[in-house]
């Protein structure tokens, strides 16, 4: 209900900038509704196109914040003269605001849909007099596009309708283009599915295994460590569909009465399926039903991989469930259900669906392939080992060894990953637990020892690395990595070390069967007696009391900073000069003021 209250002078301006707009009638003043914490500002939106549900004249509402021009601006239909029905590019719209004033479609008007992107309504601005006109246009424009059929555009990105989830958990997968061609040669539509609890901020179920109506696997899902190690402990019920089940024109079902005629219209006989699928796994107490079904990458392109959505089931009959006028076993028991908890008028309870396979979740910023699929060798998680290693993995690397024997000390807390819960810890064990944690798809194996390994099965899992990294900064690593016998002569060793107080970086990289220690000695000689010229006054800080111990003087900026570059440098040799050996050091550059301006990389 609207609640009294004086209008802010940017809203009231912004008012103003719609009169005489071609297209929108105002149908009063901004109202403050207290439920939603919003302006809102009722008005009629005209269009001369009409069809496809879409009439010429359809009333709306504004919202705004006390912010703006900042903040948010929602267009929902309204519930009284406004559409009903949920279209593409727009939020679910099958429910009602709290006082009823409008539906809960809002328009997604800062899209980069084709049809949407006219001169002059691409950027989204940000002033008093064009945020709220340039909202009102994109919405003309969405319902021009609505009532002719082109809001989906051959070419877009495909997207899937927004699911009506109210908290029913978390659910994810991993599909991509091998299990959709995988999926494409398996004959079961349906059968039971195995599902492990991992325990992120809420719940969250990852798909283990699928197995067809007679019990036998046909698909296991390829995670990392850090989900393999989890235990099955729930089970659920699966079924392929031909499509994406959906309310024409792009809603999704919100009771069971509208799922069953999403699949109807694709021939499939939901209540049968289902009544089978218990027959057979009632005893496993199922707690979701996933739907999976093809999707292209672009809107009219070919099937590209497989979207399973999660249903959380309600409670159903269990095996032993008597029901009364029903003789024990499973008719009865299915009566129960569908008449029950799976009737036509009950919700569906959707859960939040994520695909978490490696391409789909790396998007926002990964390193190149040939990089991504290298096995690496870590030797030193320490101050400069430790981000190496995360960055490493945070850009798709998915297999690493880490070899160290030192251990957690408080006062590696100022410049590792490592924090308070891992004192004590073993460098290798705490990094590898932190990069386990960094994605679902990374193996990582610690080793608590020092460089060469004794024990065969460390060493056999060295010989398997195709990229060494030493991150000691330990002279005594040196001959021992020239003279490792390793078995592939390609083997690409990368030694880096930083310089006083992380100023430099020293990257020396060579092939295994290139990697002398004479040659990089020789290499470094020069930059270390520069080193020992610049700070020959310099005492070293001294860390606890007793006998004087002094610690290396770097603070975890600069250190994590040229572990940045370390990894640009890795990068960068494997991609463009493989064969070179030598040395790069990358020196951080001051003003004349000595503030810092920049890296620069001095020789290679």
């Amino acid at each position: 209900m609207a609640e009294s209250r004086e209008i802010p002078d940017s809203i009231a301006r912004a008012r103003r900038t719609l009169d005489g707009l071609v297209g929108i009638e105002l149908l009063g003043d901004w109202e403050w509704r207290e439920a939603a914490k919003r302006w809102t500002l009722g008005c009629q939106l005209q269009i001369s196109e009409k069809g496809n549900g879409i009439p010429a004249e359809t009333e709306w509402f504004i919202l705004v914040t006390d912010q703006y021009p900042w903040g948010s601006v929602k267009v929902m239909p309204a519930n009284k003269g406004g559409i009903a029905q949920t279209y593409q590019h727009q939020s679910y719209n099958g429910r009602t605001s709290a006082d009823g004033s409008w539906r809960t479609g809002d328009l997604c008007l800062n899209t980069t849909v084709h049809v949407l992107r006219r001169t002059g309504l691409n950027i989204e601005p940000y002033t008093v007099d064009d945020r709220l006109v340039w909202h009102v246009q994109r919405a003309i424009q969405w319902l021009i596009a609505a009532a002719t059929s082109r809001l989906s555009v051959s070419g877009d990105p495909f997207e899937l309708p927004q699911y009506p989830h109210q908290e029913s958990g978390q659910f994810a997968f991993s599909e991509g283009p091998s299990s959709f061609a995988n999926w494409r040669s398996i004959q079961s539509h349906c059968g039971l599915v195995e599902l492990m609890r991992h325990d992120l901020p809420r719940e969250c179920l990852v798909v283990q295994r699928f197995l067809d109506i007679a019990g036998d696997a046909i698909y296991t899902a390829v995670w990392g460590d850090e989900l393999n190690e989890s235990k099955v402990n729930g089970r659920g019920l699966w079924l392929r569909l031909a499509s994406l089940p959906i309310l024409v024109p792009w809603q999704a079902p919100y009771t069971w009465g509208e799922l069953r005629a999403a699949c109807q219209a694709q021939s499939i006989d939901l209540d049968r399926t289902l009544k089978l699928l218990l027959v057979a796994y009632r005893m496993h107490r199922p707690t979701v039903l996933l739907l999976g079904f093809p999707i292209p990458r672009l809107i009219g392109g070919e099937n590209a991989r497989y979207q399973w959505q999660a249903i959380r089931l309600p409670q159903l009959a269990g095996s032993k469930t008597e029901v009364p006028g029903f003789r024990p076993g499973s008719t009865g028991q299915w009566v129960h259900d569908r008449t029950g908890p799976l009737n036509d008028g009950a919700r569906v309870q959707w859960m939040v669906s994520e695909n978490w396979d490696v391409n789909e979740i790396s998007t926002r910023g990964r390193l190149p392939e040939g990089l991504r699929d290298q096995r690496v060798l870590l030797i030193g998680a320490g101050a400069l080992g430790a981000p190496v290693a995360e960055l490493l993995v945070r850009g798709g690397v998915q297999s690493v060894v880490v070899v160290d024997e030192g251990e957690i000390e408080i006062g590696n807390l100022v410049r590792h990953t490592a924090d308070m819960d891992n004192l004590s810890g073993r460098k290798a064990h705490v990094l590898v637990h932190r990069l386990r944690k960094v994605s679902p798809h990374v193996t990582a194996h610690p080793v608590y020892a020092t460089f060469p390994l004794l024990k065969p099965e460390d060493e056999q899992k060295a010989q398997t690395c195709e990229i060494v990294i030493d991150c000691t900064g330990e002279d005594a690593l040196i001959p021992t990595l020239a003279e490792f016998k390793w078995e592939s002569a390609e083997t690409q060793i990368f030694s880096l070390s930083i310089g006083m107080e992380a100023r430099r970086l020293f990257c020396y990289h060579a092939q295994a069967g290139m990697f002398t220690e004479a040659e990089f000695r020789e290499a470094v000689a020069p930059w270390l007696l520069k080193q020992a010229e610049e700070y020959d006054d310099v005492e070293l800080p001294r860390e606890g009391v007793g006998c004087w111990h002094p610690v290396f003087p770097a603070r975890a900026d600069d250190i994590w900073l040229m572990a940045v570059w370390a990894v640009k440098e890795i990068e960068r040799v494997l991609l463009r000069s493989r064969a070179r050996s030598g040395l790069t050091v990358f020196e951080q550059e001051r003003d004349a003021e000595g503030d810092p301006i920049g890296v620069r990389r001095r020789s290679s």
